[in-house]
């Protein structure tokens, strides 16, 4: 059997094989589908151990002729995917076969990555399972959380499940786009991968609305395999008002509560918002960055 990793560009990857080993993972994530990164990175090529016994994408750009990894926006977790347990050496080889072509990387490893090196820092990503009874789920909510819940006005929300999110987007122009380090073209990615995402029925968007059909914002989610994945989020002033962001999240912990299913929350490092993620139950599980420059 050939266990060697073999850097392989994009335009020759067995797209099949490929996906199949992301699909197959122990650590399974959306982010790193063909089709994902096709739609959120500039281009991206592979590590590949043997014939796809285990796989890392490698996202990369040019700037001044110099090649460099990147980690594109809509990509919490990258890193080295397997069916088979991932120990820290197992991720050294694969960071070792790096090509030296690339002169700066910087990765976001999945949280089944653990290894130690003065390159790599951490970072919170929240995560709740949803295996148990909504009821037991909601004794878990913080006691604001709790209370908040309690103070809603159901009847003055209305949740709306769509595969519009196009309903959502002037609130992040208003409110967060300058803000968020993120350009346009970041925005037209997200188009992008919900347009295809929509369309292999792997995301939808929980809107929220008025009695009087007045938009209060929304939230986007991404969901494959065991994993429901909080995208992206945006809200009016009105809609922070009344507390729609916690409306619609206790909406997905209830309807898909007694899954073997994991809401991801994809963060985070600000205090506030880690503070609302754990006031549902949610634990942190910590993912590492990579961030490496190479002879210069």
């Amino acid at each position: 059997m050939n266990n060697e990793i073999h850097y392989i560009k994009r335009e020759q990857l067995d797209v099949s094989k490929y996906d199949m080993c992301i699909r197959d993972a122990m650590n399974s994530r959306i982010y790193a589908y063909s089709w994902y990164l096709d739609c959120v990175a500039d281009d991206w090529d592979v590590l590949v151990l043997g014939d796809y016994l285990a796989v890392m994408p490698l996202p990369k750009r040019k700037k001044y002729f110099i090649q460099y990894i990147y980690q594109p926006a809509w990509v919490q977790q990258l890193g080295v995917f397997s069916k088979e347990n991932i120990d820290e050496t197992f991720v050294r080889s694969f960071v070792k076969a790096i090509p030296n072509k690339f002169r700066k990387a910087t990765i976001y490893f999945n949280d089944q990555n653990r290894f130690t090196s003065k390159s790599v820092s951490q970072r919170a990503n929240y995560v709740l399972n949803l295996q148990a009874d909504y009821f037991t789920l909601l004794s878990n909510y913080s006691k604001n959380r709790k209370h908040t819940i309690r103070k809603i006005d159901k009847n003055s929300i209305q949740l709306i499940e769509s595969e519009n999110h196009h309903n959502i987007l002037p609130f992040y122009y208003d409110y967060i786009f300058d803000k968020s380090g993120l350009n346009e073209r970041d925005m037209q990615n997200l188009n992008k991968l919900l347009s295809h995402a929509y369309q292999i029925d792997k995301a939808f968007v929980v809107e929220a609305v008025t009695e009087k059909n007045n938009k209060l914002g929304g939230a986007i989610f991404l969901i494959d395999n065991d994993r429901i994945y909080y995208l992206f989020s945006a809200l009016s002033t009105d809609g922070k008002k009344e507390q729609a962001m916690t409306a619609i999240i206790d909406y997905i912990i209830n309807k898909y509560s007694q899954k073997p299913i994991l809401l991801d929350f994809e963060g985070s490092m600000i205090k506030g918002i880690a503070s609302f993620f754990k006031s549902f139950g949610a634990k942190n599980i910590p993912y590492r960055v990579y961030q490496k420059t190479f002879g210069l």
